[in-house]
């Protein structure tokens, strides 16, 4: 593909050995509760993550979260320049470009599409009100959770249910049906 990135080894591949038990924990993995717990506590107020999203992610707890990243270079590709002062200025994400997310965002079932966090909480705060908390901690919190808990979703979608502290009513999650979550 690219020879000179990926340069050609002339040595053979090393042998297929089972791998079928590197995924089980190890036996000394396991941590009590309440170590696990004053950890994320820690985690909550070092990153000054909201109450309830707080309280919401702890529905994560046990699941291993995998994270796959693109190092393609596609980031270095330069936009070209501007030809005079009134253009607009390039950029990687543009409406038309990327309107079909949005789309599936409205259409998909438990599809969160989430903007950088400066656009995303101006959206919120539009819908909740300007003095709704959410911090960067919890724009992460809204990523992992978004495709998960609609509640996540809704935020900058529509007025969510809460008590006027960025905290969800106690009634709320009652009425909430489970979904199943669509990830693509």
């Amino acid at each position: 593909m690219y020879p000179q990135q990926y340069p050609q080894t002339s040595q053979a591949p090393p042998p297929y050995q089972n791998n079928m038990h590197c995924n089980e924990p190890s036996v000394g993995y396991f941590r009590p509760a309440e170590e696990r717990m004053e950890d994320f506590q820690q985690l909550v107020a070092r990153y000054e993550i909201n109450h309830t999203f707080a309280t919401k992610l702890r529905v994560l707890e046990g699941y291993e979260i995998v994270f796959i990243c693109d190092d393609s270079g596609s980031m270095n590709t330069p936009l070209g320049d501007l030809s005079g002062p009134f253009d607009k200025l390039p950029s990687r994400y543009d409406d038309d470009c990327i309107g079909y997310l949005n789309d599936w965002d409205r259409k998909i079932p438990n599809l969160d599409v989430v903007d950088d966090y400066r656009n995303e909480k101006k959206e919120i705060q539009a819908r909740q009100g300007k003095n709704f908390p959410f911090s960067f901690g919890d724009y992460v919190v809204k990523i992992l959770m978004g495709g998960v808990d609609s509640w996540f979703d809704d935020l900058d979608e529509k007025k969510v249910v809460t008590d006027g502290y960025g905290r969800p009513n106690k009634d709320s999650d009652r009425k909430r049906k489970k979904l199943h979550c669509t990830i693509l």
